[in-house]
This record gives C-alpha cells, structure tokens and sequence, in this order.
C-alpha cells in the first residue's frame, strides 16, 4: 500500500486531524471489497484520505468538498504535487449549501462523510440519495472517542451537545429501516449499505426456505448474541476520553 507519511507527520504536528492508518486502510479495503469507482467524499481537509483512496485503488476517482479555505489550498498543492488531478476532483464550498450539479458525476458508488460531527445526520441526508442502489457510505468516528458511551462525565456545555447530536444521529441510522448498517472498531466507524438486502443464495429452491449459512447468520441477531466485550457497560476496545487524562 502506498503511505503519504510525510504528509500526514507534518498534518498532525499542526493539530490538522487525518484518519489513523488503520482507519483508512479499513476504508480502503471496503471500497475494494465492493468494487468502487467513484466516490463523494464530504471533508477534504488536506487531501490525505483522497490521496491515500486514489492511490490505491484501481480505477477510482473522487469529488470532494472542503469548506476551510487554507486546507482547500493545501489539499490542492498536494494533490497537484503527486500528479493526482484527473483522480480526485475538489470544491470550496459548504457541503451544507453546495449544489450538486456542480459535481461531474451525479451518482457515486460510495459515500465517504468525515466533516463537521454535528452535521452528520444533515450530510447523510442530502448526499445518500446520489450513491447508487448497491452503493454504500463510510461514516467515520461516530464513538467520539468514546464520549457518546459517557456523556453524563462531559463537563463542557458545548462538548456535551455535540455528543448528543453524533449520538442521535448513531441511534437514528442503526435503527434505519432503510439501511443495512455495520458498526466497524477501527475508528468507530458506521459501513451503511443503501440497500436492505437478502442473497438470493440464501433462499432454498422454490422458496421453501432458508439454508443453513442464512440461518447461523439470522439466529445471533434474534438472540441479540453479538461478540462485542463490554467493561462496564463500554466495549472494552474503547477507552473513556476521561480516563485518558489521569495521571497515576
């Protein structure tokens, strides 16, 4: 896999916030396993996560939206500088108010939204209807660094709210019964199928019934059976954004 590694030492010693490595290669692998092409990404920041996708996935391309001036130019030069400009296409604009048919293409086979957290629910909306039917969209971090588990510790007024509304959101899109979601470790994030959908190689012939693979599948989730370990009513993989400032 190509690394930006400079690129991405000199963003985080500037407070710029990139997708951890693990992070972006889990997206990178779902994009793959799906066989995407095309992708709408909301928050450019830099341009790293473009960069990162462009260059390691086989014929794909991106549009992405940034509002912040400065990280537009930014990702400009550097997507520029490492001759990706017929890959990864980029807009000044908030993607609140920006208008899609400035976009080359109008349907996407994968939807990529890590901008304002609070806006969330806002991006999903206006920006799912242009992912095609088999389409799926990433949503990263939506665990906040393991605030929304803990919000009655939150002390800040306007840290709190924000919890709140990544939280509302997270409870919205799980409980969609539109969307197929799948809530991923790495980064916290959500994988959203468009689509609900049953494999055709499940049902039995004539339709009298399901197979066995369908039902080892259907049976944990009925039974509410998941694997995820919780330490005090917190999956065990997240640690509290509280405790991480204690000192011993």
């Amino acid at each position: 896999m190509k690394y930006f590694d400079e690129i991405e030492k000199n963003a985080l010693s500037r407070h710029i916030p990139v997708m951890q490595k693990e992070g972006i290669e889990f997206l990178i692998q779902i994009f793959k396993d799906h066989h995407c092409h095309s992708c709408l990404e909301i928050g450019s920041a830099i341009g790293y996560s473009a960069m990162m996708m462009a260059s390691n996935i086989d014929d794909f391309e991106i549009e992405t939206i940034e509002l912040n001036e400065e990280r537009f130019l930014e990702a400009v030069k550097n997507i520029a500088e490492n001759g990706l400009n017929d890959q990864i296409h980029i807009y000044l604009d908030d993607a609140l108010s920006f208008d899609c048919q400035q976009l080359i293409h109008q349907q996407f086979d994968c939807l990529f939204i890590d901008a304002a957290k609070a806006q969330y629910q806002k991006f999903f909306e206006k920006y799912m209807p242009l992912v095609k039917d088999n389409g799926l969209c990433i949503v990263d971090n939506l665990d906040f660094h393991g605030m929304i588990f803990d919000i009655e510790h939150i002390k800040n007024r306007n840290t709190k709210q924000l919890v709140k509304k990544i939280k509302r959101f997270k409870d919205w899109i799980l409980n969609h019964d539109k969307y197929d979601v799948e809530y991923g470790i790495v980064d916290a994030s959500l994988v959203v199928d468009k689509i609900k959908t049953f494999p055709r190689e499940w049902i039995l012939d004539n339709y009298q019934g399901i197979t066995k693979e369908a039902y080892d599948y259907i049976l944990p989730l009925i039974d509410n059976n998941t694997n995820i370990i919780y330490e005090n009513g917190i999956p065990a993989y997240i640690k509290p954004y509280y405790l991480n400032n204690k000192t011993n």
